[in-house]
């Protein structure tokens, strides 16, 4: 009887130890924005994300500490997602980052991403990377039978001859491509200024102001998609 109630009481204590560990875990993460990140060796690992926005904008940094790894299962199953954005100061994407996130549509890569784990997109039916040529994300997506669309490819071109600006076309040089996405996300960062022809060409969901929201409806475009609303490809009327 007695022996019963020691082993009772040790696997008690192994419960609470266990549960105390977990709780003391999941209080170390350290959390901004639906993000929740652990510091590793001076820098920052992004460990789970809890928020019920569509489009994710992934930071360089927080608290002053660039983000440079994606763990494992992060986005898991999260159903919510369709766009996702990486800085380029990550260096790493884990095991099964996106697995089952059957809404995502579009995801840039970085150059910067050069360590790509197992099954990142498993059950992503509808993801399209968007990437450099040349780059690790490429060569990630081709052996894996993964739809990519490459920066600076003419996807969805408008040719245009006219002096008239073009919705999208934030570089003027006559077509929408990744290329414009891009410039959209500096400026909204404050890595670019854009001039006025070209905030208003910038302005693709016609809310009055450029964001990475923008950036993001152009880089949507490119791989396909058509959203409501949004008239990428079309003349700007300067008149009104």
């Amino acid at each position: 009887m007695k022996n019963w109630r020691k082993l009772i009481s040790l696997i008690m204590a192994l419960i609470v130890v266990t549960y105390t560990f977990s709780l003391s875990a999941s209080a170390a993460l350290l959390g901004k924005d639906g993000f929740y990140y652990e510091f590793q060796s001076g820098n920052v690992v992004l460990k789970e994300y809890h928020s019920s926005n569509t489009e994710v904008i992934i930071p360089e940094e927080v608290y002053s500490h660039n983000v440079v790894s994606i763990s494992d299962y992060t986005f898991l199953r999260n159903t919510n997602i369709t766009s996702v954005r990486i800085s380029d100061t990550v260096t790493k994407i884990g095991n099964s980052a996106f697995y089952g996130c059957s809404n995502l549509e579009v995801v840039f890569i970085p150059e910067s991403v050069t360590s790509f784990g197992n099954s990142i997109f498993a059950n992503c039916e509808k993801v399209v990377i968007v990437c450099y040529p040349g780059s690790y994300a490429e060569t990630y997506a081709d052996n894996n039978n993964i739809e990519y669309q490459l920066i600076g490819a003419k996807a969805n071109e408008v040719t245009e001859t006219s002096d008239i600006p073009i919705m999208g076309d934030v570089d003027s040089d006559g077509k929408v491509t990744t290329a414009d996405s891009l410039l959209v996300l500096r400026n909204s960062v404050g890595l670019h200024e854009l001039d006025d022809i070209k905030l208003i060409a910038a302005d693709v969901d016609s809310d009055g102001i450029v964001t990475s929201s923008d950036s993001l409806f152009i880089l949507r475009y490119c791989v396909g998609f058509v959203d409501e609303d949004v008239y990428i490809g079309t003349k700007i009327d300067l008149t009104n």
